[in-house]
């Protein structure tokens, strides 16, 4: 079958001698020698490999470069960063570790604090809980903002 072309390098094989499947290239005499593979034409998308090449010839090395700066802009940009808060409305920070705020509520308008604390993931932007005060017998919102 090897020889026939019916499988593939990428295909796994297995027989009754072998505990478990293993890559068809790790058997010997089952795909045809590296010449014969060689010689033979790899599949690709239509288009794809000569656009890429065609690409790849007509750039200058400054476009090169440019091209490789783009590509680790785009990774640091995929990096998780650490989050910070940088304003709260009805609470106290406790403590921040980039990922979550762990706060205590207040009530905004008579100053009673919550004797739990409260654990909010920093998000970039606002987010927002609630807190009902046992004094005011109200609930109040509680805002952190995240960058």
């Amino acid at each position: 079958m090897g020889t026939a072309g019916k499988v593939e390098p990428t295909d796994t094989v297995w027989n009754e001698e072998m505990t478990h499947r293993v890559p068809a290239t790790r058997v010997k005499g089952l795909l045809p020698a590296a010449s014969a593979a060689a010689e033979m034409p790899v599949p690709t998308t239509p288009g794809r490999e000569t656009a890429a090449t065609e690409e790849a010839a007509g750039m200058t090395p400054e476009q090169e470069a440019e091209e490789r700066r783009k590509a680790a802009q785009k990774k640091r940009d995929l990096e998780v960063r650490p989050r910070r808060v940088t304003s709260v409305k009805g609470a106290i920070i406790l403590s921040q570790d980039g990922k979550e705020a762990r706060i205590r509520k207040k009530c905004l308008k008579c100053g009673t604090e919550d004797n739990k604390r409260t654990t909010l993931k920093i998000l970039p932007g606002t987010s927002r809980t609630t807190f009902f005060c046992p004094n005011c017998r109200r609930v109040y919102p509680v805002e952190i903002t995240g960058v």
